[in-house]
């Protein structure tokens, strides 16, 4: 067995935001609830924009990923 079949190597796209004192802004606000929905609206509304440049034929799959502060979107079938 090689590697390729091991391994799929293929070309994704990724965009990455880490958010610099995230504690911070949580204590700020005093909510962290209303961090959280901004953090997703602004979330989804990448998703959307990400779809609408898009130069593929059809919708791309964009999946969140999220270590810690750091927010991942990624895409396999990608630009």
């Amino acid at each position: 067995m090689d590697s390729n079949e091991i391994y799929k190597i293929s070309k994704h796209f990724i965009a990455y935001l880490d958010i610099l004192g995230y504690e911070k802004h949580l204590d700020y606000l005093g909510e962290p609830e209303m961090f959280l929905a901004t953090m997703s609206d602004v979330i989804e509304n990448t998703k959307r924009d990400i779809n609408v440049m898009s130069k593929c034929a059809g919708p791309v799959d964009v999946e969140l990923k999220v270590f810690s502060d750091n927010f991942f979107l990624c895409s396999e079938n990608g630009w």
